[in-house]
């Protein structure tokens, strides 16, 4: 059987590895929780936003964006929040899927963008040369 703190670090590992907003609040430590709480009372928007910025949860996802699981690095590739040094750390992932994923990513810096328009691998390349056209239509 799980204990609580088991639990409360499996449900935060993968709200940070896949999407903050099915995170069960009550499932979190005090300390985060204050935080929530605080950021509610300001008048902002959600609860998601404090747990995707949220030390621990950043954290978290550096440490996954290290996984020996690709399909954990791809899921936090596509992170549109990801600490600034994960992006070049993940252009030089060794799987080429994990490599597609971030050059799919529309946070992704142009710098990295443009060096995986040259990755070797096809599906890299596709992917960033998609990604730089839809900014060429929308730039920010």
């Amino acid at each position: 059987m799980m204990t609580v703190t088991a639990e409360v670090g499996s449900q935060i590992a993968m709200a940070a590895v896949l999407d903050t907003d099915w995170l069960d609040l009550d499932l979190l430590d005090d300390e985060l929780l204050h935080d929530v709480v605080l950021w509610g009372a300001a008048g902002r928007d959600g609860a998601t936003d404090v747990l995707a910025t949220h030390p621990k949860v950043r954290h978290l996802v550096a440490l996954a964006a290290m996984s020996g699981r690709p399909q954990v690095r791809a899921t936090v590739a596509s992170r549109p929040d990801l600490d600034p040094a994960l992006y070049a750390i993940l252009a030089s992932d060794e799987d080429a899927t994990v490599r597609a994923r971030l050059a799919a990513n529309s946070a992704v810096p142009r710098a990295v963008l443009e060096r995986l328009a040259g990755d070797g691998h096809e599906a890299v390349r596709r992917a960033a040369t998609t990604e730089r056209a839809l900014r060429a239509r929308n730039p920010r």
